[in-house]
C-alpha cells in the first residue's frame, strides 16, 4: 500500500492552484460570424515559495486543468495561446476535449509553466462553434444549480482544487441544455416519459426486498424507479452486464436526467467495471475496478483507464451514484432497515455531533485529524506522535468503546486492505472482530485506507470488512465512503460533508461544501477532482448526516410532527396513579426519538406542570400523575419543535370521582366532561359529553370489578340509545371504551347486577366446574377483550 500521505499530496497538489477571480479578465464574444464566437481569457498563475517533489505522486507537470464554460450547442473550433506576460515559463497550453457537468458544457485545456513570478499572465483565446450539438433545453436542475452556485461562491472564484479551475460562469444561467448521447438498444424499447430523480438497479429476485426503502424515498419527495439487471440484459446492447448497464444509464439520462442511482446488488447482479491504471509511480501499470465509470457516461468504454503519464481530458460524473454491495437477502433487509432507521430518526441525540478521527500505524492522520471546529473531535492515535496530537491511545477496545457511545462519523486514516484498517502495531480492524461494533447509533465511516472500499472480494463480497459493517444488523456503519484503490481522498469529502473547509490547514484547496449530505459530498469532490475513478460510496446516494440536526437542522423546509397523550389506570381504589403515555411522530409516521414534550395539568383554572419527558426510539414517552383530589382535569402534551420539525400538542379530559366506599371512576375523553356522577341507588354512573359537531370523539371509563360482578349486564347509552363497547381488565377494573359523534350527548353506564336465581347445589356445582375449565382452556395473561353488540 502507497506511502503516500494525504497531507502530502494536498501540499503538492497546491503548487499547481490557480490565481483569484481577479486574475482572469473575459472580452464579450466577438462575433467572426453568426454562429463564430470568441472568448479571451488571462490568467495569473500562483507563486508558491517551495515546490514539493511531483514524482512523488506521479504527476509530471506543473500546471493545471482549465475548464471553460461554453453553450451546450457549440463545438470548440480552437484555442490559441496570445502570449505571455511577466516571468513564466510556458511549457505547454493545449486543448484537451469538451465535458458535461450535467446541464453545463465545458472546454478543457491545459496549462504547463514553471519558474513564474506574481505578475505574470497567460494569455490565450477560446473559439466556438454554435448550432453544431443538438441538446435538450434545461429549466431546472437541482443538483447542477446547487454545484454551479457552489463553484461561483468559492473564495477563488472557479478555483475549487489545485489543478482544477472552472471560467466563464457569469454565463452559466443562460448556457444550460443536456447533450444527447447516442445509446445503444432494441430500437423498439423506450423508457416512460416520466420524473425520475432517484434510480434503483437491482434484479427481479431483489426489487421486493428494497420495497419499503422506495415507499421511504417517495414519501420523502424522490420520484424513484427501478430497472433490472435482466431488462438491461434483454434490451441493451454491449459486450457484458457492465457496458449494456452503461447503455441503459445513458437512456435513462437522456429521458429523466436523474440526481441520483442506486445499485442494490454485489457481482451477481452488477460488477464493478475493469481498468487500468498505467505509469503510477509506486507500482507501475495495475489493474483494477471500480463503480465510477457507470456515471462517466460520456467517456468511451475502449478509454477507462488512468495513465498518470498524461495530460488527459478529464470527465466527470453525470449523477450521484451508490452501491448496497449484498447479494444475501437478509443483508439487504438489514442495510434497508439500518437505512430507514438512520433517516427516519430525525432526533438522534448529541452523539450524532461526536466526529472520531482514528489515526493509525504509519500514517499522518490527513487532513482530517487537524480539524478546528465546535463539534466535539476526539482522536485516537497510533503510538506514533503526530503533529501534537495525543499519542498511544488507539486500541481496539478504546475504538469500540467509542463506538459504542455512538459517534457521528468514523474518520479512519489507516493503512488498509479490503479485509481490515491497521489499528497500531499488533491490532485491526477486521473481519474478525468487527461485530464488536455493536450499537444503535451509526456512523458514516469516511476512509483513506486503500482498497477499504474494495466489496467485490470473495463469494458477494464475504472478504469485504466494509460490507461486513454494512450488513451488521444491530451496528457497523451506515454508510461507507473510500476507495477500491490505493490512496482514497475519504477527507476530503469528509470535510466537504461537514463544510469545514475554513477550518483545513490548507484552505485554497477547497471544494464545495455539501450542507451535510454524503451523497453530495462524494460527488462535489468527484466533479472537483481529477484524480478519482476508484472512489466508491456505499450507501444510500442521499443520505444526510445526523450532525445536521443539531447543527443547521435538517437541510430542507420543516415539516409536521403530531403528538398523542394518553391515560391509563392500574387501579380503581383511592390514591391510585395514572399514567401518561404518548407518541411524538413526523407526518409521514415516522418515529421521532429524544425530543422531550411538557406534560400539563389544568384544574380549577390553573395550569401545572407534571413535568418533561423523553421520548424513546419509537417516539414513545411515559409518565406518571397521582391527581390530588377529585374533580376535572386537562391534561396537555405540549413540545415546541427543533430545526426540523413545527412543534405539536394534544390535550385530553381527564375526570374522576370517588364513591363513599373509596371505589373511584376516571373518564379520559377527547370530549368537554361535566356532570359526573354515581348513582349507588340505581348503579348508573352518569355524565355529559360535548365537543365541536360532527366530529369524532370517544370517552374511557375506568370502574371498579366489584361493581360490575358480570360484564355482559353492563349497558352503555348515549341520549338514551345503546351503543357497543369495547371492555378490557386490570386487575380490580373493567376499562369501558365507546365511540360517538359530537355534539351535546348524556352518557349512562347501567351498572346493575342480574339477581341470579336459586338453583340445586348439584346444578351450581356442575356450573362451576364448567366455568373454572372454561376459564383453564381460554385463560390469555394480560388483558381480556369483550364486545358488547347493540
Amino acid at each position: 500500500m502507497t506511502k503516500v500521505t494525504m497531507a502530502s499530496v494536498l501540499m503538492i497538489l497546491l503548487c499547481f492552484f490557480l490565481v483569484p477571480a481577479q486574475g482572469f479578465t473575459v472580452e464579450e464574444a466577438l462575433n467572426d460570424s453568426a454562429d463564430i464566437e470568441t472568448y479571451n481569457f488571462s490568467f495569473q498563475p500562483i507563486k508558491h515559495e517551495t515546490e514539493p517533489p511531483y514524482s512523488s505522486i506521479g504527476l509530471v507537470f506543473s500546471g493545471g486543468y482549465i475548464n471553460v464554460l461554453i453553450p451546450p450547442d457549440a463545438s470548440v473550433l480552437s484555442v490559441e495561446l496570445n502570449g505571455t506576460s511577466g516571468s513564466i515559463n510556458l511549457t505547454d497550453l493545449s486543448y484537451r476535449g469538451m465535458f458535461n457537468l450535467r446541464c453545463y458544457k465545458f472546454a478543457q485545456i491545459t496549462a504547463e509553466y514553471e519558474g513564474w513570478d506574481q505578475n505574470a499572465l497567460i494569455n490565450f483565446t477560446v473559439r466556438i462553434q454554435r448550432n453544431t450539438v443538438d441538446y435538450i433545453p434545461c429549466n431546472n436542475d437541482t443538483l447542477a444549480d446547487e454545484i454551479m452556485d457552489r463553484l461561483q461562491s468559492c473564495p477563488y472564484s472557479g478555483h475549487v482544487v489545485p489543478l482544477l479551475a472552472y471560467l466563464n460562469l457569469e454565463h452559466a444561467e443562460q448556457w444550460r441544455g443536456y447533450n444527447v448521447l447516442p445509446v445503444e438498444k432494441n430500437p423498439d424499447y423506450q423508457l416512460n416519459q416520466q420524473n425520475v430523480d432517484y434510480l434503483v438497479i437491482t434484479s427481479n429476485e431483489k426489487e421486493p426486498l428494497v420495497g419499503g426503502f422506495l415507499a421511504w424515498k417517495q414519501a420523502s419527495g424522490f420520484d424513484t424507479y427501478v430497472m433490472s439487471n435482466q431488462t438491461i440484459n434483454e434490451m441493451y446492447i454491449g459486450d457484458s452486464i457492465q457496458l449494456k448497464t452503461r447503455e441503459f444509464l445513458k437512456d435513462a439520462f437522456n429521458t429523466w436526467h436523474m440526481e441520483c442511482v442506486l445499485i442494490v446488488g454485489n457481482v451477481d447482479t452488477l460488477p464493478p467495471i475493469d481498468y487500468v491504471v498505467y505509469n503510477t509511480s509506486i507500482h507501475g501499470d495495475d489493474s483494477r475496478t471500480t463503480d465510477y465509470y457507470y456515471s462517466i457516461l460520456e467517456q468511451p468504454a475502449d478509454t477507462f483507464s488512468y495513465n498518470y503519464s498524461a495530460k488527459l481530458c478529464t470527465d466527470f460524473p453525470d449523477f450521484i451514484l451508490g452501491r448496497f454491495p449484498f447479494e444475501d437477502s437478509e443483508q439487504i433487509r438489514n442495510m434497508v432497515e439500518k437505512t430507514l432507521d438512520y433517516e427516519q430518526n430525525l432526533s438522534p441525540g448529541e452523539w450524532a455531533r461526536t466526529n472520531l478521527h482514528v489515526i493509525g500505524q504509519g500514517t499522518s492522520g490527513g487532513i482530517g485529524s487537524i480539524l478546528n471546529d465546535d463539534r466535539p473531535n476526539p482522536i485516537l492515535c497510533s503510538k506514533d506522535e503526530i503533529r501534537g496530537r495525543p499519542e498511544g491511545n488507539l486500541t481496539l477496545q478504546a475504538l469500540v468503546d467509542f463506538v459504542s457511545e455512538g459517534v457521528g462519523s468514523l474518520y479512519l486514516s489507516c493503512h488498509a486492505n479490503p479485509s481490515l484498517w491497521w489499528l497500531n502495531g499488533t491490532e485491526y480492524l477486521s473481519l474478525d472482530n468487527y461485530e464488536q461494533l455493536t450499537t444503535s447509533r451509526l456512523p458514516v465511516i469516511f476512509s483513506t485506507g486503500c482498497h477499504s472500499g474494495k466489496f467485490d472480494v470473495g463469494v458477494a463480497g464475504s472478504e469485504s470488512a466494509a460490507v461486513g459493517l454494512l450488513a451488521k444488523p444491530d451496528g457497523g456503519a451506515v454508510a461507507i465512503v473510500a476507495g477500491m484503490s490505493y490512496t482514497p481522498y475519504g477527507g476530503e469529502v469528509y470535510i466537504s460533508a461537514y463544510n469545514s473547509w475554513e477550518n483545513s490547514p490548507t484552505p485554497q484547496a477547497r471544494i464545495p461544501d455539501a450542507d451535510y449530505d454524503v451523497g453530495k459530498a462524494f460527488y462535489y469532490y468527484c466533479v472537483s477532482n481529477p484524480h478519482v475513478s476508484h472512489m466508491v460510496l456505499l450507501g444510500d446516494p442521499t443520505l444526510v448526516l445526523a450532525t445536521a440536526n443539531y447543527d443547521i437542522g435538517v437541510v430542507g423546509e420543516k415539516t409536521q410532527s403530531s403528538l398523542s397523550v394518553n391515560t391509563s389506570t392500574q387501579s380503581s381504589q383511592a390514591g391510585f396513579a395514572v399514567n401518561l403515555e404518548g407518541t411524538v411522530l413526523s407526518e409521514y409516521g415516522n418515529n421521532l426519538e429524544n425530543v422531550t414534550p411538557n406534560l400539563y395539568m389544568f384544574h380549577n383554572e390553573t395550569k401545572t406542570l407534571i413535568g418533561t419527558v423523553t421520548t424513546d426510539n419509537a417516539g414513545r414517552y411515559n409518565s406518571s400523575w397521582t391527581p390530588a383530589e377529585h374533580g376535572y382535569y386537562t391534561l396537555i402534551a405540549e413540545w415546541d419543535g427543533n430545526p426540523s420539525y413545527f412543534g405539536a400538542s394534544s390535550n385530553v379530559t381527564f375526570a374522576f370521582l370517588s364513591s363513599m366506599d373509596q371505589n373511584v371512576f376516571t373518564v379520559e375523553s377527547n370530549s368537554t366532561v361535566s356532570e359526573f356522577n354515581y348513582n349507588a341507588t340505581d348503579r348508573n354512573l352518569c355524565f355529559t359529553v360535548n365537543g365541536s359537531s360532527g366530529t369524532e370523539g370517544y370517552a374511557k371509563v375506568t370502574v371498579a370489578k366489584n361493581l360490575v360482578a358480570d360484564i355482559d349486564n353492563l349497558k352503555v347509552y348515549v341520549d338514551s340509545s345503546e351503543v357497543e363497547f369495547l371492555a378490557t381488565e386490570t386487575d380490580d377494573s373493567w376499562i369501558i371504551t365507546f365511540d360517538y359523534l359530537h355534539s351535546s350527548h348524556e352518557v349512562v353506564m347501567d351498572l346493575d347486577i342480574t339477581i341470579i336465581p336459586e338453583f340445586s347445589f348439584s346444578y351450581i356445582l356442575l356450573l362451576l366446574i364448567v366455568a373454572v375449565s372454561l376459564a383453564f382452556l381460554f385463560h390469555k395473561k394480560g388483558e381480556k377483550i369483550y364486545r358488547k353488540q347493540q
